[in-house]
């Protein structure tokens, strides 16, 4: 498995606070450039500053996720 950490500004974690609560049991979807690349289901709201989401290692979801956000999290 691949672990990718992601940690959110305040307004980022107010936000997924807020629809996780509203939306347990029911898919959020991840996307890059528009594209979705996973749907995973909200087993319960999410009110920390990061999240851990981990897929199979070697994926292209995987893979793609992680050469997504590598430049945003350089800076």
């Amino acid at each position: 498995m691949v672990d990718v950490l992601i940690a959110f500004t305040q307004e980022g974690q107010e936000r997924l606070s807020s629809e996780t609560s509203t939306n347990v049991g029911k898919s959020l979807a991840l996307s890059i450039d528009g594209k979705v690349v996973s749907e995973p289901v909200i087993r319960e709201p999410v009110h920390g500053k990061q999240i851990l989401i981990q897929l199979p290692k070697g994926s292209d979801t995987s893979l793609g996720i992680v050469k997504a956000i590598a430049p945003v999290c350089a800076k």
